[in-house]
């Protein structure tokens, strides 16, 4: 469940987390998804997905074990904006070929930051600078330690 798994982690226990870090996983179906966490829980979430990803397609929209049709990595990130209040969000090249995409939301509260990024070209793999120019395992830890 990987992803999936830490999306529900970070929605049903906030309280245990500082933040949270995805990796190619979404959020839930369009039939089923994780509780939102209490309201007024602000989590820090950072999701890092692959563009060309055929296990956990970034569209979403194929059929899910548990029912409903998975949700996008863009409404998983979706869904983290509206439940920490997120209303000014940044979008930028960090790297120089435009093959990554990061889009930040700062909702004014220190502790409410929301991170998407997307890697063009790269499947359902841990992104490595070596091979494909960023560094998720950095960032990650960047994130955390902010937090």
């Amino acid at each position: 469940m990987g992803g999936h798994f830490v999306h529900a982690l970070g929605a049903g226990t906030p309280a245990t987390f500082r933040a949270i870090g995805v990796v190619s996983g979404f959020y839930g179906s369009d039939t089923v998804e994780p509780p939102p966490p209490p309201a007024g829980t602000l989590l820090p979430v950072f999701i890092v997905h692959g563009e060309d990803d055929r296990t956990v397609p970034i569209l979403g929209g194929d059929p899910v074990w548990f029912g409903g049709l998975r949700l996008s990595a863009h409404d998983s990130f979706g869904r983290w904006l509206t439940n920490n209040g997120c209303t000014e969000i940044i979008t930028s090249a960090i790297l120089p070929t435009n093959a990554v995409f990061s889009t930040v939301c700062q909702a004014g509260v220190a502790t409410s930051k929301i991170v998407f990024t997307e890697v063009f070209g790269l499947g359902h793999d841990w992104p490595v600078a070596a091979r494909d120019g960023y560094d998720a395992s950095g960032q990650l830890l960047a994130f955390f330690d902010a937090q």
